[in-house]
């Protein structure tokens, strides 16, 4: 980061943490700590949500930063690279320093130290109404043990817990687990967010599932069926939030980090199956959400498979595809089971990825094995709840570079 961005990112924390909103975050956390339970329902930690209930925990308190600077992205702490408790990251004009072993680990530089007046804890779990740090003598996550992690093909395992072995999911909460205790005192806490590093630890937790996803472009979140006991399965909601953890598989078109290039792709359509008169194949790629393809059924019903192709201008490595059914007049022609394949020359294909989307209006977005194509081909081959032959589109978005 430049100094005008720590600058920017400190002064945002802090005009939040005034206005009371960042106060609601480190609540929101509490409260999942104490509805999570090892033995019990386990949504925030412990369990295969861990990765997707932070990430839109992070999208979201970027966007309360933004709301104050629209400039400001959120970092993240690479703590293989950047972690002694030496380096800038803990310099007094970004995030301060260790706290007092005189003084119960009272942090004294930096913006967030007791004597600036910016940061009372008010939401806690002790008694400590100020920000404490106390680092540990212990060794920080090595490049090996985080590249052995992301050489793992699954990503979650039963019994969907701390007990889980062969888990990409649990070996890298545990690595997580390990940096709250190295910073400690205030990090190593449920109320843990009290302490903004919380959000750059979590943020690299985050970058390295991404870097993990693009790897592994066929290893899923699991368990992926309804009704698993105590956990949340890939489209059933992540309380407090009404979000599924197959709304947060891919994030492409939210944002990126800086060693994944990955982001939507401009195309053109190259061939469709039919349209309805009104509703276009082009309008699956004018960049609206409101307007919509829609096969044809008048005067005369297309059958599936129905067909959109589109042309990327040239080649290009397509990592991924982003499906955004219907957003309004219920839910017809969302599509069910689909495949897509790619061409570099429009005449030969490939099949990317396969599968069965869900009925409804959220976003899906299907990772594939990066692959050079300049021709995308989304198949509607169902329809996703019976209701028809027909397909519809309001945005089919391929994802790559």
């Amino acid at each position: 980061m430049s100094a005008t961005e720590r600058t920017n990112f400190i002064n945002a924390v802090i005009a939040i943490k005034a206005s009371g909103v960042y106060d609601t975050f480190v609540k929101a956390h509490l409260d999942a700590f104490a509805y999570d339970s090892a033995n019990a329902t386990r949504i925030a930690h412990g369990g295969p949500a861990f990765l997707p209930w932070h990430r839109k925990f992070l999208i979201d308190f970027e966007a309360a930063l933004q709301a104050v600077d629209a400039s400001v992205n959120l970092p993240y702490w690479d703590w293989t690279v950047d972690g002694a408790s030496s380096t800038t990251m803990w310099a007094a004009n970004f995030m301060g320093g260790n706290g007092l072993s005189t003084d119960n680990w009272k942090v004294t530089t930096g913006p967030f130290a007791v004597s600036t007046g910016n940061w009372p804890l008010t939401i806690r779990s002790d008694s400590n109404t100020y920000l404490r740090r106390q680092f540990s003598a212990g060794s920080l996550p090595s490049v090996a043990s985080v590249n052995a992690n992301l050489a793992m093909t699954t990503f979650d395992t039963a019994p969907w817990s701390s007990a889980s072995s062969g888990s990409f999911r649990n070996t890298l909460e545990n690595i997580h687990n390990g940096m709250h205790n190295w910073v400690s005192a205030t990090m190593a806490g449920t109320a843990s967010p009290n302490d903004p590093v919380f959000f750059l630890h979590h943020c690299n937790i985050d970058r390295l599932w991404s870097m993990w996803q693009e790897a592994h472009p066929t290893a899923t979140y699991l368990p992926s069926a309804g009704g698993t006991a105590a956990v949340p399965d890939l489209n059933e909601a992540m309380p407090p939030y009404t979000t599924t953890p197959a709304m947060m598989e891919y994030h492409a078109l939210t944002y990126r980090y800086d060693n994944m290039p990955s982001a939507a792709l401009p195309a053109t359509v190259a061939f469709y199956s039919s349209q309805q008169t009104g509703n276009p194949a082009t309008y699956a790629v004018d960049g609206s959400t409101t307007t919509m393809w829609h096969t044809q059924y008048t005067p005369t019903v297309a059958q599936p498979p129905h067909e959109l192709r589109l042309d990327l201008g040239s080649t290009k490595t397509v990592t991924a595809l982003s499906y955004l059914p219907r957003q309004s007049g219920g839910l017809n022609g969302t599509i069910g089971q689909f495949a897509v394949d790619l061409s570099t020359n429009g005449t030969t294909w490939t099949t990317g990825a396969s599968g069965t989307w869900a009925d409804n209006s959220s976003r899906k977005t299907v990772r594939i094995a990066a692959t050079q194509a300049r021709y995308v081909r989304l198949r509607a081959l169902s329809e996703a709840g019976g209701r028809g032959p027909w397909a519809s589109a309001a945005q089919v978005l391929p994802i790559g570079f």
